[in-house]
């Protein structure tokens, strides 16, 4: 038995506690003792000089002084395993003394043994009471062998003189000894059983405790929103990310009628719930952001159950379906263009064969046809059109075929540059309009991809730019780099604005559906190959409306291989990030690391 060893089932929280406990135990025994022994001397005048009584005091405020330094002791001590010991040998001590000191084997205070086995008890568990009990059997034998061993030698202080013919009490000591181990037995079992059920109670709380914060930390990190409501619609619970789809915190939720706080999710709610059944599937609709945006979501409901089983609310889970639904739409353009595109390809072939041999019959009858004549100017009229048909096909044929990229490194200032410079010099491009270009990116912006595919583009944008502006205007375009998308990649944008009459709602939302043209003499593929082309690189093509007039196309081509990108990159963006673009694209009040109007032929 070894009481200093350490209880590895009590951790220093657990037994600091209770040695403070037991502290405050002993200061209250002592405190009774010593009031117990002031009531019984205060009808005796002299009972206050009675050496028992001094003695007896004394060690009580040894007692007090004892425990005030255990106390200090306590406070300041790392580790705990050398006071158990001092803590139990010092109980011992004080209660040999007192018993010592009041009678011997015969003095009333010989219960004060069985509380240092019970402290013992609650400090080492059986070890401890085992320990203890030997240490009082021990401290008793000493008083027995103390209090007879010099028959009328000891003094009267402590007990009455024995006599030579007294009858030792050889049963009273065997007794207490076997009482002793009896209650250590016991109080070591109960202090072990205690111990376990005590430890299993925190393990139990702790895990407790876990799996709260495991729910909580669940509940909080999903990326769907999730609202809990009582019976009477009222908001019990609102996690992050139901406050981020509908702008509302979690506070000015809580407590509040989901019919005052989101009434479109109300009205889904009664929905969902008519005729007290709840719906096997989703439940989709609008929901309105105080930013503006109005957000498709879709709604599950679920009954929320107390610990009985009975229905006590309702659980919401809705999920932003804004970026699913665009990208549907875009399976769907590009299910549609593809049929298009071999439809296309199939009359281009179709045609070009007959277009060659009208055009040879009517070259070779305008040869035979004299200069000025009718037939001539009619045979002028035929070739034509049948070059503009035969151009027509071309860009059927372009549209049609799969696009061949060759990548490569290239510096996208420069072959901006090109492209304004080209169409400056182009009467036919540029005529009465003025072209400025503005780079807001300090050094080269380099992309991994295809300049011939960014030319064509380029000069599809800057000529419809300049088409649009029939008496004259302004295009100006500028470069910068950007943030773009959920992870923020690093994006070039190339932005091209005119000031003409802009875009109209009907014209952008089809604007890069082919065979869609404003034009009188257009096929209206131009922009759809445009965005084809792009969308193939992993860019990204917007239009829309700039803030002081006209229209405004931005190409986005990250700065980093377009192949490290997914395919759905460039259609989800567009389509989710339109009004962001819209609000954060670049500002021609902002001040252009470098810019520069190009001369134009009037």
């Amino acid at each position: 038995m070894n009481p200093t060893a350490p209880a590895a089932s009590l951790p220093n929280a657990s037994l600091r506690e209770r040695l403070e406990w037991l502290m405050l135990f002993r200061v209250v025994v002592a405190s009774l003792l010593l009031g117990s022994a002031v009531v019984a001397n205060l009808d005796d005048p002299a009972g206050f000089s009675d050496p028992t009584y001094v003695a007896v005091a004394a060690i009580i405020i040894v007692t007090y002084l004892g425990t005030i330094g255990l106390a200090l002791w306590l406070r300041r001590a790392a580790q705990l395993d050398l006071l158990v010991p001092v803590q139990i040998l010092g109980d011992a001590f004080l209660a040999t003394a007192l018993v010592l000191m009041t009678g011997g084997i015969e003095s009333i205070f010989t219960f004060l043994f069985f509380f240092t086995i019970f402290t013992g008890a609650t400090l080492r568990g059986r070890q401890g009471a085992l320990f203890t009990a030997t240490i009082a059997a021990l401290s008793y034998l000493v008083i027995f062998v103390i209090q007879f061993s010099s028959f009328g030698s000891v003094p009267t202080l402590f007990f009455a003189d024995a006599t030579a013919s007294q009858q030792l009490p050889f049963d009273n000591v065997v007794v207490h000894v076997a009482a002793f181990y009896a209650v250590g037995f016991g109080a070591g079992y109960l202090a072990e059983r205690i111990g376990q059920v005590g430890s299993e109670l925190e393990r139990r709380q702790l895990d407790i405790r876990q799996l709260r914060a495991l729910n909580d930390n669940i509940v909080r990190s999903l990326s769907a929103g999730l609202v809990t409501l009582d019976l009477d619609g009222r908001v019990s619970f609102f996690n992050p990310a139901a406050a981020e789809l509908t702008g509302i915190t979690e506070e000015a939720a809580r407590f509040q009628p989901l019919a005052t706080l989101l009434p479109e999710l109300a009205t889904l709610l009664a929905e969902a719930t008519r005729d007290a059944t709840l719906p096997d599937g989703r439940i989709e609709g609008s929901l309105s952001h105080p930013s503006g945006d109005n957000r498709v979501i879709g709604l599950s409901v679920a009954l929320l159950r107390d610990v009985r089983g009975l229905p006590n609310g309702y659980v919401l889970t809705f999920q932003d379906l804004t970026a699913l639904k665009s990208m549907e739409v875009e399976v769907q353009r590009r299910d549609h263009l593809a049929a298009i595109g071999k439809l296309s390809a199939a009359i281009a072939h179709e045609i070009r064969n007959p277009l060659a041999s009208i055009s040879g019959c009517v070259e070779l009858l305008a040869k035979r046809t004299p200069e000025g004549a009718e037939d001539r100017q009619l045979t002028d009229i035929v070739v034509r059109e049948v070059d503009r048909l035969n151009g027509l096909v071309e860009e059927f044929l372009e549209y049609a075929r799969p696009i061949q990229v060759s990548r490569r490194r290239f510096s996208l200032n420069e072959l901006v540059a090109e492209v304004v410079q080209m169409a400056t010099l182009d009467a036919r491009v540029s005529e009465g309009v003025i072209i400025e270009l503005m780079h807001h990116a300090s050094g080269e912006l380099v992309l991994d991809s295809d300049p011939q595919r960014i030319r064509q583009v380029l000069v599809n944008l800057v000529r419809n730019g300049c088409q649009a502006m029939e008496r004259g205007g302004r295009l100006r375009v500028t470069t910068s780099r950007m943030a773009f998308g959920a992870g923020g990649s690093p994006y070039v944008a190339v932005q091209v604005d005119d000031t003409g009459p802009g875009l109209t709602e009907e014209v952008r939302q089809n604007l890069f559906e082919p065979f869609f043209t404003t034009k009188q003499s257009g096929t209206g593929l131009g922009l759809a190959t445009s965005y084809r082309i792009v969308s193939e690189l992993g860019g990204v093509l917007l239009a829309d409306n700039a803030p002081g007039g006209g229209a405004r196309f931005v190409l986005m081509m990250p700065l980093v291989s377009s192949s490290d990108l997914p395919v759905e990159v460039a259609p989800v963006a567009s389509e989710r990030v339109r009004g962001a673009v819209r609000a954060a694209a670049i500002s021609t009040a902002s001040h252009p690391v470098h810019a520069s109007a190009l001369p134009t032929r009037s």
